[in-house]
């Protein structure tokens, strides 16, 4: 009998822990459908080439960042659309060292940034080049690649160092790297 009643206690408890670790657990991030005051925003991560050919590890994980605010993680052959408010932002891709981007977004507008990896000297880091609607590779990109919705986290020294960018940024306009209006 005491065996039985240690058991279903055990259960119990097991059971609300359960529960209550469902209750902490953060939701995958919705994709919002574009309102009339946003512009939307496309990050493709072709395959890239790093140093002497050798193509990029399936793992390699860059982060994307507005301003000090942390978007996600992008991966080779994936592309992240976000809905951004029309306004300047400073985007910023980080792979070792950031890439700064000031961006004035248009609202109804579509924007696309190829996140192009380069080599380094312990690994790849990345730069942000904004494509063409019309460019030819945009189509086998959009039709193959992965989409994926915001992913991953930072860690407060990460998320330190981007708000030093960001305000090194502000300061001294040559820290930004690409301006797009």
């Amino acid at each position: 009998m005491r065996k039985v009643a240690r058991f279903s206690i055990g259960a119990v408890i097991i059971s609300f822990a359960t529960l209550l670790a469902g209750c902490g657990s953060i939701p995958a991030a919705e994709v919002l459908e574009p309102y009339n005051d946003t512009a939307k925003v496309y990050f493709i991560m072709p395959t890239g080439e790093t140093f002497a050919g050798r193509g990029l590890s399936p793992d390699n994980q860059f982060q994307l960042w507005n301003e000090g605010t942390f978007l996600s993680n992008i991966g080779r052959k994936e592309i992240l659309t976000l809905n951004l408010i029309e306004g300047t932002y400073l985007i910023m891709a980080e792979g070792g060292v950031y890439y700064i981007v000031q961006a004035t977004l248009t609202a109804g507008e579509t924007y696309y940034f190829k996140v192009v990896a380069l080599p380094g000297f312990n690994r790849p880091f990345v730069k942000l080049e904004l494509m063409d609607a019309n460019d030819p590779e945009l189509e086998k990109y959009m039709r193959d690649f992965k989409k994926i919705v915001p992913k991953g986290k930072v860690s407060a020294s990460l998320v330190r160092n981007a708000c030093k960018k960001v305000a090194d940024a502000l300061n001294d306009p040559n820290e930004i790297d690409l301006i797009v209006n």
